[in-house]
């Protein structure tokens, strides 16, 4: 074993800041984006699973996601995952499954890598 390993890097803690978080939603802070594993107050510790393949995560309804491997940006204003490119939105991920308008739900695949908003 490396003498400088750690850990795997599949999971992140963060303070909870602005509004208590639940277990399954999307979370960003800086540019680490996660779905949250654990419901948590303001001010607790929350943990986010940063690697992985998620399902029922919020989206935009009306995007319609033609199959899996598109990608994905996350709108934090909103909270939510849409197939728009847009400026101050991150690429966090690709589809897992098609989707048609209307449910306001997809499948994300997640790789941890950290991202950077599209300018």
């Amino acid at each position: 074993m490396v003498k400088t390993y750690v850990g795997e890097g599949k999971t992140g803690e963060f303070t909870v800041a602005g509004s208590a978080v639940v277990s399954g939603q999307g979370h960003l802070d800086g540019s680490r984006f996660g779905i949250v594993a654990n419901d948590a107050a303001i001010g607790a510790t929350g943990v986010k699973e940063l690697v992985g393949e998620f399902d029922g995560v919020a989206c935009l309804g009306t995007d319609v996601i033609s199959g899996p491997g598109i990608p994905l940006y996350w709108d934090d204003g909103n909270s939510r995952l849409t197939i728009t490119s847009a400026t101050g939105l991150f690429l966090v991920g690709h589809s897992t499954a098609a989707k048609g308008s209307g449910p306001a739900v997809c499948g994300v695949r997640l790789d941890g890598a950290t991202r950077l908003a599209v300018v």
